[in-house]
């Protein structure tokens, strides 16, 4: 009985060998799932995202990059005071639900759009 009630007990508990998966679900998932939101836009981007699951929202912008955002419960930003930025990249977590608002400022000859994308975690169903 001892016996038994011993390992009904160490059920309860995360088994060693389970650690790592666990560990593993926040992680992102790759290009396979990804959701393409802008594929080489070029100009002035503003606008918002709800997150679809848990996963991370995603920018590759193009060249001749003033400042690039997003902004979630957790920011994200970088900007040149005199230049450009030559594809710069960003991203932040997110929660299913999550309204981003992410914003791209382009300087003067821009060529090389940019890319928004959000990537679910890989934890999230497909």
């Amino acid at each position: 009985m001892l016996k038994s009630v011993l390992a009904l007990l160490l059920s309860k508990f995360v088994k060693r060998s389970d650690t790592e998966f666990i560990a593993q679900q926040g992680m992102p998932e790759g290009w396979s799932r990804r959701v393409l939101l802008k594929d080489g836009v070029l100009g002035k981007i503003q606008e918002a995202y709800t997150a679809p699951s848990n996963g991370y929202l995603c920018i590759d912008g193009g060249n001749a990059i003033g400042y690039i955002s997003i902004n979630g419960s957790v920011h994200s930003r970088i900007e040149v005071a005199n230049g450009s930025l030559l594809w710069p990249q960003i991203f932040v977590t997110a929660i299913k639900g999550a309204r981003l608002n992410y914003e791209i400022g382009v300087t003067s000859g821009q060529t090389e759009g940019t890319n928004v994308y959000f990537v679910p975690s890989s934890g999230t169903p497909s």
